[in-house]
């Protein structure tokens, strides 16, 4: 018998630079802060799972869309399965020509995005 699983990479997040001139560097360290903080302490032995709550509880803690706290954290490196994120992160990127109230086409979106493949597809699942 073989085992067919695929192997998913994962990665963490680096910590933002921050420049004291740019104020939305400041709230992207303390996303990450959070985010990092909550993911060291959640009660979960899968990684997915561990990544989506810490997402959705960084987002509740300041008040933030979970789509716009996981843009910010994929701009920071992290890369994780579909599962990972949040419906509204994926249904976002997966609308290519609809209107958007962020860009969320950054260079770190579209490389996270050809790795997860057809989201459309994933979205339409989770619905």
């Amino acid at each position: 018998m073989t085992d067919n699983t695929i192997q998913t990479i994962m990665a963490l997040p680096l910590a933002p630079s921050v420049d004291a001139r740019q104020l939305h560097r400041h709230m992207e360290m303390e996303i990450y802060v959070q985010f990092m903080r909550h993911l060291r302490l959640a009660p979960h032995a899968d990684m997915t799972v561990k990544i989506l709550c810490a997402i959705q509880f960084t987002a509740d803690t300041l008040n933030l869309g979970d789509d716009y706290v996981a843009k910010v954290l994929v701009d920071c490196g992290l890369q994780a399965p579909r599962k990972a994120f949040p419906h509204s992160y994926l249904r976002f990127v997966s609308t290519q020509n609809a209107p958007k109230p962020i860009n969320f086409e950054t260079q770190s979106t579209l490389k996270l995005l050809s790795k997860l493949g057809n989201v459309s597809d994933f979205v339409a699942d989770r619905a």
